[in-house]
């Protein structure tokens, strides 16, 4: 999975960090919504704001209730939580989103 993203104009006064992840939405028979987090990071400051990684590991295991992962395609979005010195948390997501088919071949990472 590549992560490319400026996520510093979501800092401001209020802003203590950002809790980052990667989300992938897929859909089954049983279940036409299903989400797992595929990633995360915590950015403490806005000069980290900038976030360009290639190859980005799975940092959580791939599992669904189905225990099979034949002939699904997902969606992976970036999504991220404002965690503010007072205050609630705000939520947001990017509107772009890459696929995938899952399961991926045997060497490749997401």
């Amino acid at each position: 999975m590549k992560v490319d993203a400026d996520l510093s104009s979501l800092f401001h006064w209020n802003t203590k960090q950002l809790f980052i992840y990667a989300v992938a939405e897929y859909s089954t028979p049983t279940n036409p919504k299903n989400q797992i987090v595929l990633w995360d990071a915590i950015i403490k400051r806005k000069s980290q704001a900038i976030v360009r990684k290639k190859n980005v590991k799975n940092k959580y295991s791939l599992i669904d209730v189905s225990k099979k992962w034949t002939d699904v395609h997902a969606n992976v979005s970036l999504h991220w939580n404002i965690v503010p010195y007072v205050g609630f948390m705000t939520y947001g997501h990017s509107d772009a989103s890459e696929a995938y088919a899952f399961p991926l071949p045997s060497g490749v990472q997401t």
